[in-house]
C-alpha cells in the first residue's frame, strides 16, 4: 500500500542538513541533549524500511554535527544496538 512511505520520509531529513555550510556546524562532543535526541532517532529504525544509521546521520547532521563527527557517533550507537540484538 504505502511502501515508499519511509524512505520518502527518510529522504528529507537527509537533504536538508546537507545546505548547512561545514564550518557552521558545532563541535565534537553532542551535548547531553543532542546526544538523546540523535539517540532516539534510532527508534524511527522500527519502522519498515529506514535504516538505523541513516535515522542518526539525518538527526546529527540536523543538530548541527560535523559530517565526520555524525559518522562516529552513529557508530558508537550502533554498539549498544547490535549487542542487545545478540542477547535473546
Amino acid at each position: 500500500e504505502h511502501v515508499a512511505t519511509p524512505p520518502a520520509s527518510q529522504a528529507l531529513p537527509q537533504a536538508v542538513p546537507q545546505s548547512v555550510p561545514q564550518d557552521a556546524q558545532r563541535q565534537w562532543p553532542p551535548s547531553l541533549s543532542r546526544a538523546l535526541a540523535i539517540g532516539f532517532a534510532q527508534l524511527l529504525a522500527v519502522t519498515p524500511g529506514v535504516s538505523r544509521s541513516g535515522s542518526t546521520m539525518a538527526a546529527g547532521l540536523i543538530a548541527g554535527l560535523r559530517r565526520e563527527d555524525t559518522a562516529r557517533f552513529s557508530f558508537l550507537l550502533a554498539i549498544p544496538a547490535i549487542a542487545a540484538a545478540t542477547l535473546k
